[in-house]
């Protein structure tokens, strides 16, 4: 019954994202926070739990991408160059405020 209700979750967060280009943050989550309350999973750990997978999948999918664009040469990486220090300062300021 477990892997029915998550395959189930993953169908529904599927349709919706193809259809309606909604994130996996808006729809994974709360199928999982569903699915993990059902599952017994302790209340204090449920949101992180769900967070914490959600974000793992979108870094797996990331991952696919880049090298999928990698592939295909359509990185430019001498323009990426020219980005990364810019990046790495925004990144700096945003930490502190």
């Amino acid at each position: 019954m477990d892997y029915i209700l998550l395959i189930l979750g993953g169908v529904i967060s599927g349709m919706l994202t193809s259809l309606y280009g909604l994130g996996g943050g808006t729809t994974i989550v709360p199928i999982l926070v569903s699915c993990l309350y059902l599952f017994g999973i302790p209340d204090e750990y449920v949101m992180h739990f769900a967070v914490g997978t959600s974000l793992s999948i979108m870094l797996v999918n990331s991952l696919i991408a880049t090298r999928s664009y990698m592939k295909g040469g359509d990185i430019n990486f001498k323009l990426l160059g020219k980005f990364v220090p810019f990046i790495n300062i925004l990144s700096c300021f945003i930490r502190i405020f």
